[in-house]
């Protein structure tokens, strides 16, 4: 993929986990103000996964601000070598990175659903809610971006096939041109022969 397309892509990966991660903040203290929120081990595990996932996601994104700051200090000039491989490997973690953190959502929720002492109401379902929310953006966020590659990926496909075409066209009439114009040179010597003939005679 182009540079442009890696960039933005990374960028959309990097706002859905920026705000998955929020999700999983809410629900995880949302949780936490059920009172059998440590006591039971359903609702236990769902924060534990939301936890997990909202650290996950914060901590990455400090780690990748310092890593791209040390990166434009220290390795500025060779950005024009390396820039595209960096941002093509950033791209990627971020993918994997939001959809681990929409897996994590969805276990989370799962977990809340399954519990006895989840009311489904206030609280709970703030956690429950955003969660979900989590979670779609999670797994939702990569089959829209997945999509959106493959169309790109098609469109420019088509793009090439088409200009191809046209070049092979182009070749196809300057060949034949080039045969005519040969042909036209030997007619014309031809011709300058027999008139010189007819002059001798």
């Amino acid at each position: 993929m182009g540079l442009f397309v890696n960039i933005t892509i990374f960028v959309i990966a990097l706002l859905l986990v920026s705000i998955a991660g929020a999700e999983c903040i809410i629900s995880a203290i949302a949780i936490d103000k059920n009172p059998a929120a440590h006591t039971n081990g359903d609702l236990e595990n769902a924060h534990k996964m939301l936890t997990i996932a909202s650290v996950l996601c914060w901590v990455t994104i400090a780690l990748l601000i310092v890593g791209i700051a040390l990166y434009l200090y220290f390795g500025s000039e060779s950005i024009k070598t390396t820039g595209s491989k960096i941002v093509a490997a950033l791209m990627i973690g971020m993918l994997l990175l939001l959809f681990f953190i929409g897996i994590l959502a969805i276990l989370g929720a799962t977990s809340m659903k399954k519990s006895s002492a989840f009311t489904g109401k206030g609280e709970d379902q703030k956690a429950y809610n955003a969660a979900i929310i989590a979670a779609s953006l999670g797994v939702g966020g990569i089959a829209v971006i997945v999509i959106v590659a493959l169309v790109h990926f098609y469109e420019k496909h088509k793009a090439k096939a088409k200009k191809e075409a046209v070049t092979e066209k182009q070749s196809q009439i300057d060949s034949l041109s080039a045969k005519i114009n040969g042909l036209k040179n030997s007619l014309g010597s031809n011709m300058n022969l027999n008139a010189l003939s007819k002059m001798q005679i």
